[in-house]
C-alpha cells in the first residue's frame, strides 16, 4: 500500500485496518506514548514478583515483545533487563518498518500470523489480546514457542461498553490456573495513567514446568530460605486466593442470574407450550371439520361430475339430432324443390297444350257453340236472334250427317276443359254446360 492509500471498508482489527492505523493515526492518537507507559507499568508489576523479576534480571534470556507496534515497549524491556536480548514482532509491516528505523539496535520481526518464527525464553504481550475474539487460543499458540515465562497485560473489567476495536472483556476468571501445560503463578491488577486508560489493567504470569524446576518450585509453591520470602509467598497466595474467591463469587452470581433467567425462560416456554397445546387441539378440531367438509365436497363433486357426464352425453345427442334434423329438413326442401320444379314443368306443358288448343279451329268452334248454348238457355231470345237462318243452319248439319261429329267434339271438350263464354278468351274459365243437339232422326 502507498502511504496515501486508505480503505475505509477494511474490517476493524484486520491487517489492512492496522496498516492504515499505524500509517495515519497511531502517533496522532498518542499510540507510541501509550505503548511505552503500559510497558513501564508491566515492568513495575513484575518488580512485585521477586522471583520472576530476579530471574529476568539475572539470566541472559531471549525476550519477545509480541505486538510491538513502533518498538517503544521493546525498548523499555531492553532498558529494564539489560542482560536479555529483546526482539519485537508485529503483523503490520508499517509498524515493523518504523520500529526498525527508530530502534536499529533491536531486532524486529514481521509475520502475518500463525506460529511464531522461533522459540523464546520469555514472551511479553501488552494490550494486544483484547483485540481477538478468542484470546486464550492466541495465548496457547504463543505458549508453544515459549520456554520459561509468559507475561500478559490486558484491560481489566472494561466497560460497560467495549471499544470498537476490543473484542472481549477480561475478568478475574478469564485466565485459568493452567493453560497449555503452563501454571499461572501470578494474576494481579495494576493502576495506569487515566490519560492513557480509564481503568485498571490485569497482569497475568504463566510459568513453564522447566522454569518451575529451574527456580526450585515444588507443587507451585516456592521453597524460600528466609522469613521475608515466606511472607512474600504467603501474600501472593492470599492475593491469588482472594482473586479466586472473587472469581468464584462472580461466577456464582452469574450462574444464579443465569439460573433465574433459565427458570423464567422455562416458565415462558411452559406457558407457550400450553398455548400451543390449546391451539393444536383447536386446529385438530378444525382439521376434523375440514376433513368432513372435504368428504362432503368430494361426494358433491362426484355427483356433479356424473351430472356433467350425463349432460355432456345429452348435449352430444341433441347436437346429433339437430344435425340429423337439419339434414332431413334439407332433404325435404330438396324434395319439395324438385316437386315444385316438376309442377312448374307440368304447368308449362299444360300451358303449351292449352295455348295450342286455344289457337286451333276446334277451339274457335267450341267458343261458337258456347255462345249458342248461352242463347239456347234463353228460348225467347234464341228465336229472336237465330230466326230463320239458325234453323236452316241446324237443318243443314242434320242433313249432312255432322250432328254426331259435333256432339262428339263438344262432349270431348266439355268433359275435359271448361268452355268459355262468348266474351272470354282464356280456356280456363267457367265450366261449360252440355249442349243438347237433336240427332238426325228427331230432326227429320
Amino acid at each position: 500500500m502507498r502511504p496515501d492509500d486508505q480503505d475505509p471498508s477494511a474490517p476493524v482489527n484486520s491487517r489492512a485496518w492496522w496498516e492504515q492505523n499505524f500509517r495515519h493515526d497511531w502517533d496522532g492518537n498518542h499510540g507510541s506514548a501509550q505503548t511505552a507507559h503500559f510497558m513501564d507499568r508491566l515492568v513495575a508489576g513484575l518488580t512485585g514478583l521477586d522471583r520472576e523479576f530476579r530471574y529476568l534480571s539475572t539470566h541472559p534470556l531471549e525476550v519477545l515483545d509480541w505486538g510491538c507496534a513502533f518498538g517503544q515497549g521493546a525498548q523499555r524491556l531492553a532498558e529494564a533487563f539489560p542482560s536479555c536480548r529483546v526482539t519485537g514482532l508485529d503483523f503490520a509491516e508499517e509498524a515493523v518498518k518504523t520500529a526498525r528505523l527508530r530502534y536499529p539496535a533491536l531486532e524486529f520481526l514481521h509475520t502475518e500470523g500463525g506460529p511464531l518464527p522461533r522459540d523464546f525464553d520469555v514472551i511479553v504481550t501488552s494490550n494486544c489480546l483484547e483485540h481477538f475474539e478468542d484470546p486464550l487460543a492466541i495465548a496457547r499458540n504463543h505458549l508453544r514457542s515459549c520456554r520459561k515465562l509468559y507475561v500478559a497485560l490486558v484491560p481489566y473489567r472494561e466497560g460497560p461498553v467495549l471499544l470498537d476495536c476490543h473484542a472481549v472483556r477480561f475478568d478475574d476468571d478469564t485466565f485459568p490456573l493452567r493453560l497449555g501445560g503452563f501454571l499461572r503463578v501470578a494474576a494481579k491488577t495494576i493502576q495506569v495513567d487515566p490519560a492513557f486508560w480509564d481503568g485498571q489493567q490485569l497482569l497475568v504470569v504463566y510459568a513453564s514446568p522447566g522454569y518451575l524446576a529451574e527456580a526450585d518450585i515444588v507443587g507451585g509453591a516456592a521453597a524460600p530460605t528466609d522469613r521475608a520470602a515466606w511472607a512474600m509467598r504467603v501474600e501472593e497466595l492470599h492475593v491469588e486466593r482472594d482473586l479466586q474467591t472473587k472469581a468464584h463469587a462472580a461466577r456464582e452470581a452469574e450462574l444464579i442470574v443465569r439460573l433465574d433467567e433459565r427458570e423464567r425462560v422455562i416458565e415462558e416456554l411452559n406457558a407457550r407450550h400450553d398455548e400451543l397445546s390449546t391451539s393444536f387441539a383447536e386446529l385438530s378440531t378444525r382439521h376434523a371439520e375440514l376433513s368432513t367438509r372435504h368428504a362432503e365436497l368430494s361426494t358433491r363433486h362426484a355427483e356433479l361430475s356424473t351430472w356433467h357426464a350425463e349432460l355432456t352425453t345429452w348435449h352430444a345427442r341433441d347436437r346429433e339430432q339437430d344435425r340429423l334434423d337439419r339434414e332431413g329438413f334439407q332433404e325435404r326442401i330438396l324434395v319439395l324443390q324438385r316437386a315444385v320444379d316438376e309442377l312448374a314443368a307440368w304447368s308449362r306443358v299444360q300451358g303449351a297444350q292449352l295455348a295450342e288448343i286455344a289457337s286451333s279451329r276446334s277451339w274457335k268452334l267450341v267458343q261458337f257453340l258456347s255462345r249458342i248454348r248461352q242463347e239456347v238457355a234463353s228460348p225467347g231470345s234464341l228465336a229472336a236472334r237465330v230466326g230463320r237462318f239458325g234453323l236452316r243452319a241446324v237443318q243443314k248439319l242434320v242433313r249432312e250427317g255432322l250432328v254426331p261429329f259435333v256432339r262428339a267434339v263438344f262432349r270431348r271438350l266439355t268433359g275435359r276443359v271448361q268452355v268459355p263464354g262468348p266474351d272470354e278468351s282464356c280456356p280456363a274459365a267457367k265450366p261449360a254446360a252440355t249442349l243438347d243437339l237433336p240427332d238426325r232422326a228427331s230432326a227429320a
